[in-house]
């Protein structure tokens, strides 16, 4: 089953620095998020048929993040560690991140309706308090269903979101560099009526459920403020 309760609630930060060695660094470091879960988090897990999280202590979300599976893992890490620090400060190696790679049972991931998806009760935790996309030009997290759904979900939520690189929160930076510019430019030009999901029935529940150009005006928004 898809667990987001008890041990679901990982410290990702923790999990990112304690089993990132040198050779997993070099090594994993250039794959996609994907991949990871394929060549450590599969096998991690195999045995107990659960989420990685299930193996590490259990702690309550602070913020939530939103990716996508093609994101190169050190592009990923970096961009949590930029958040991480600029969000939490002095604080930053304690806090919880939620992911759907570490967090969901990948084995059975049985997702329901919206509501009842691991996803929205990830987010709806009363500890977790930001949502952040993790900002890859070549794989944008808003090409994902899920991903504008939580989108969605935040803004009719009042909880704030953050748009994130390793070099900067995007929303959150006055003077950024090329990339962020670039990042800026790919988020106004969002098209979610052009978003894919991997189930037909996600994107079925998902298409009805969301006014997509809510969620244009809502990330144009975001990024002119």
């Amino acid at each position: 089953t898809t667990s987001t309760t008890g041990s679901a609630k990982p410290r990702l930060l923790w999990f990112l620095f304690s089993c990132s060695s040198a050779l997993l660094w070099l090594t994993a470091g250039c794959w996609k998020l994907l991949t990871l879960w394929r060549e450590i988090l599969k096998p991690e897990t195999t045995c107990r048929s659960c989420s990685y999280a299930e193996l590490l202590p259990p702690r309550s979300p602070d913020a939530f993040v939103s990716r996508n599976w093609k994101t190169e893992f050190r592009f990923f890490f970096k961009a949590i560690v930029r958040h991480a620090k600029e969000t939490f400060g002095d604080a930053y190696l304690d806090a919880a991140y939620w992911i759907c790679s570490f967090a969901v049972n990948q084995h059975n991931p049985v997702i329901g309706d919206l509501d009842d998806s691991p996803f929205i009760q990830a987010l709806s935790y009363e500890s977790c308090k930001r949502l952040l996309f993790v900002m890859d030009l070549q794989e944008l997290p808003l090409g994902r269903l899920w991903c504008l759904y939580e989108l969605w979900w935040a803004g009719q939520n009042g909880m704030p979101i953050d748009f994130v690189t390793p070099d900067a929160i995007i929303n959150r930076q006055a003077s950024l560099s090329m990339e962020g510019e670039q990042t800026i430019v790919a988020l106004q030009n969002v098209n979610p009526s052009e978003a894919s999901a991997t189930e037909a029935r996600d994107r079925e529940m998902i298409r009805s459920a969301v006014d997509f150009d809510k969620v244009r005006w809502q990330v144009r928004r975001l990024v002119s403020t």
